[in-house]
C-alpha cells in the first residue's frame, strides 16, 4: 500500500517490484553481453523499456458530482510532500498530520 496516496498494489504490481533489483542486474548483464563483449547491437542504438508496474499505475480516476457537472479528481502525487512541509512550517507533529486523510476524497 502506498502511504502518501492509499492505493492498493494489485499481484502483478507486486511481483514487479519485489523483482526489480533482479530484473535490473539482468538489463545490464544482457547490455554488456549484447554491446560491449560480443557487439551483437550497436552501443548508442535505443534500449528496450522494461515496463515495470507502479503506483503511478495504480492512480484511478473519479468522478464526483459537483452542482450540475462531473468532475474527474486524481489523487495530488505531491499531497505527502506538502504536508510535510507545511507541517514543518507551522511546527505540527507528522503523528498529527497522518491523523488526516492523504487524498482527495474521505
Amino acid at each position: 500500500m502506498s502511504l502518501s496516496s492509499g492505493y492498493v498494489a494489485s499481484e502483478t504490481m507486486v511481483q514487479d517490484l519485489q523483482t526489480a533489483k533482479e530484473k535490473g542486474k539482468s538489463a545490464a548483464v544482457e547490455f554488456i553481453d549484447n554491446r560491449l563483449v560480443s557487439s551483437n547491437t550497436g552501443f548508442f542504438d535505443p534500449l528496450p523499456k522494461m515496463k515495470l508496474g507502479t503506483f503511478r499505475d495504480a492512480r484511478k480516476k473519479t468522478s464526483v458530482q459537483m452542482n450540475t457537472k462531473n468532475v474527474i479528481v486524481r489523487a495530488d502525487r505531491y499531497l505527502f510532500a506538502r504536508l510535510l512541509v507545511i507541517g514543518q512550517s507551522r511546527k505540527l507533529s507528522l503523528r498529527e498530520l497522518l491523523t488526516h486523510e492523504l487524498g482527495p476524497l474521505p
